[in-house]
């Protein structure tokens, strides 16, 4: 959505802002894959570690979406004035 976003728009920033959105693609992936791990998992401990460790990464990549996200909405509106 966010690059779609800004292709559309032809803001000149978008190279930055590809950056940060592929690190948030490959931050989701790497949870995913902590989360699959603890699925197949057999230690309730190391289910238990995975999943923290799954969670941690999806709320840091969800965050910098959030920022991300409230950044294009600020600098749209900077643009429109």
């Amino acid at each position: 959505l966010v690059l779609t976003s800004i292709k559309g728009l032809k803001f000149p920033q978008g190279g930055f802002i590809d950056e940060i959105v592929a690190i948030c693609v490959v931050l989701f992936s790497v949870s995913c894959f902590f989360s699959f791990l603890s699925m197949r998992a057999l230690n309730e401990r190391k289910i238990e570690y995975l999943e923290t460790i799954a969670d941690y990464i999806f709320i840091t990549g969800l965050s910098i979406v959030l920022l991300v996200s409230i950044l294009f909405a600020f600098d749209i509106i900077l643009f429109v004035k």
